[in-house]
């Protein structure tokens, strides 16, 4: 018995290093997609990380410029309220020399 023939063992043997060789290349390529879809993922990620960090120095940027106004402000009202109180001192210092003249005054009527 001789079994089968020579050239079909060869045409076996060809198409299942054939069969190999496709299922390499179709696991090479089914890794390739995963790959590209773990990238595509963590490129999402970062882009959504810049946006927020971006939001999150916007906000802040607000708050510091929120705050400098109330700084601001704080000091205008300071000054104003100051140059109120210099001018209040400087209106009482006649009234003030008036009040001791009348006082030389009372003092030297009483006498």
């Amino acid at each position: 018995m001789k079994g089968r023939p020579k050239e079909e063992i060869l045409l076996e043997e060809r198409r299942r290093a054939q069969q190999a060789k496709m299922a390499k290349i179709a696991d090479y390529e089914r890794r390739d997609r995963e790959r590209a879809e773990e990238l595509k993922s963590a490129r999402e990620d970062l882009e959504r990380v810049k946006r927020e960090k971006a939001e999150e120095a916007r906000k802040a940027e607000a708050r510091s410029a929120a705050a400098e106004e109330k700084v601001s402000e704080a000091r205008a009202n300071e000054e104003q309220a100051y140059k109120e109180l210099q001018g209040q001192k400087d209106g009482a210092a006649p009234l003030h020399r008036r009040n001791s003249e009348l006082s030389t005054e009372v003092e030297s009527l009483k006498q």
